[in-house]
């Protein structure tokens, strides 16, 4: 084999070689759901909530502000409202993939969880333990963690979790964007 023939076919492994991020995509067990909210004073909140399921669930969050927020995620979360909030889609980031998600939502009946490939948003009296949380502060302040090794999160199975955005001024816009893979 040439020289040439030997770094043509070096070149096409690599480019083969998936991380394992990459690997779940192209599996279809990497999920996505987004809210956002345009025109927030302060104190208004964005909100997803959640059940895991009996697999391990890997979370990256993306959010971003106009002007100072807080995020929080909260384990073990709780709200209050009942059926109050409503249903935002989680799609399969694979979208060759007929995989659903997992996770579980109780947008029927408050405490009854089902598996709907939804998220529910919008609740109130969000409580929970704080297991991780950003300040954002500024105009255009955002914090998209996308580096797997220093912002994922390995959930806990059969677990409630809220994902809060609180605007911290007004005139301002919040966005969060989840990412997780299921395994």
């Amino acid at each position: 084999m040439s020289m040439r023939n030997a770094v043509h076919e070096l070149q096409q492994i690599k480019n083969r070689v998936f991380t394992q991020e990459h690997y779940q995509i192209h599996k279809g067990n990497s999920f996505n759901v987004v809210i956002d909210d345009d025109a927030m004073s302060d104190g208004d909140i964005l909100a997803l909530g959640f059940k895991t399921g009996t697999g391990e669930c890997h979370l990256i969050m993306g959010v971003t502000s106009k002007a100072a927020a807080r995020v929080t995620l909260y384990e073990d979360a709780t709200w209050s409202g009942g059926q109050t909030g409503t249903q935002m889609p989680i799609y399969n980031r694979n979208r060759r993939s007929s995989n659903m998600s997992n996770l579980y939502d109780d947008w029927r009946e408050s405490g009854v969880w089902e598996s709907s490939g939804m998220v529910k948003a919008g609740m109130s009296g969000i409580a929970g333990t704080d297991i991780h949380h950003l300040h954002m502060f500024g105009a255009k302040a955002w914090e998209h963690q996308q580096a797997r090794g220093s912002a994922e999160f390995v959930l806990d199975t059969g677990t409630q979790y809220a994902i809060v955005f609180e605007a911290k001024a007004d005139t301002n816009a919040g966005h969060i964007s989840l990412n997780w893979n299921e395994y």
